[in-house]
């Protein structure tokens, strides 16, 4: 896999407010940097093939100083949440414009992740499903159209393929 780093913008993307993010191994992994009150912050995000063809799970979190890995689970508190959010849902975007065929099953680290997602996909309805196919599910990986205000377990993300690139 290629290490280059590439600057991504967001193309045709309405201009949500969200951080410069730093693209590399050809769009599987993902940078940026939270900057707020506890200072900067590296964040990564990474989709990782699952066995099932065409599907990516979606992983998402502050790189651990001494490890260098992702730590799911780290709590930055640099408030700047909403900004993060919009961050991560460009970086879908970005995701699915390269690989529209895929799907990124997405679920947070802790239900708490989850529910934070999902009060952001509730707050910008219109905006996730002009971009995004969004299926939920709420137990045992039985997957269904998601609905607005519905809590779900896990969510799958596809390309609306109606959408402008």
């Amino acid at each position: 896999m290629s290490m280059n780093v590439v600057n991504i913008s967001f193309q045709n993307m309405e201009n949500i407010e969200k951080y410069k993010v730093n693209c590399i191994n050809e769009g599987i992994n993902y940078y940026f940097f939270s900057i707020g009150e506890k200072g900067c912050i590296k964040m990564v995000a990474q989709f990782i093939k699952s066995p099932v063809v065409r599907i990516y799970q979606f992983k998402f979190g502050v790189i651990e100083n001494t490890t260098g890995v992702i730590d799911e689970y780290i709590v930055p508190n640099n408030n700047d949440t909403n900004k993060i959010l919009n961050t991560i849902v460009w970086i879908l975007y970005n995701f699915t414009n390269r690989f529209p065929e895929c799907l990124i099953r997405f679920s947070g680290s802790t239900k708490v992740r989850t529910r934070l997602f999902l009060m952001w996909l509730n707050r910008n309805w219109d905006f996730a499903n002009k971009y995004f196919i969004i299926f939920g599910s709420k137990s045992n990986e039985k997957w269904v159209r998601c609905r607005y205000g519905i809590r779900y377990s896990a969510l799958l993300i596809k390309k609306n393929v109606d959408s402008e690139n």
